[in-house]
């Protein structure tokens, strides 16, 4: 048995609020104990500091894949052509070269911006409610987007 793990960080003082990786690893490239992992961090002292992690997230990887394309061909709401091609060939740990999917039409590249597609949604919520320094997390990315 083998186990691969996807290692994404997110810096939660993003403006964004959410992590903005993408994750276009097709589902059959993932075996069933495959995880994706994001690490969250910030700065010991907020704005400066050396950096600190907290709580990982962990998604299994096909999961995650089977559910952005789901929402990516069913959900997101568009007009545009939301077919995904896949790699001919993909099995876990044996082709490394082409492992993504992607998508036929991707006018903003958002393809695989996973934290979009509502599957990390209450991670990222209780992530953005931790204090730093006393104060949300969420407080001081508002703060921070208002005086940038």
């Amino acid at each position: 048995m083998a186990l691969g793990i996807e290692l994404k960080g997110w810096y939660v003082l993003a403006k964004e609020a959410e992590p903005s990786f993408r994750y276009t690893v097709t589902p059959a490239a993932c075996t069933q104990w495959d995880l994706l992992a994001v690490v969250p961090w910030h700065l010991s002292n907020v704005v400066s500091g050396i950096p600190r992690v907290d709580t990982p997230g962990l998604w299994s990887a096909r999961h995650a894949a089977e559910h952005r394309n789901h929402w990516w061909k069913h959900i997101r709401g568009t007009q545009a052509d939301r077919t995904i091609t896949s790699p001919e060939v993909a099995a876990p740990y044996r082709q490394r070269k082409n492992t993504s999917d992607k998508p036929v039409y991707d006018g903003g590249s958002n393809f695989g911006r996973i934290a979009r597609v509502g599957i990390m949604n209450d991670w990222i919520a209780d992530i953005l409610s931790r204090p730093l320094a006393g104060i949300p997390t969420r407080s001081w990315i508002e703060f921070l987007k208002q005086h940038a």
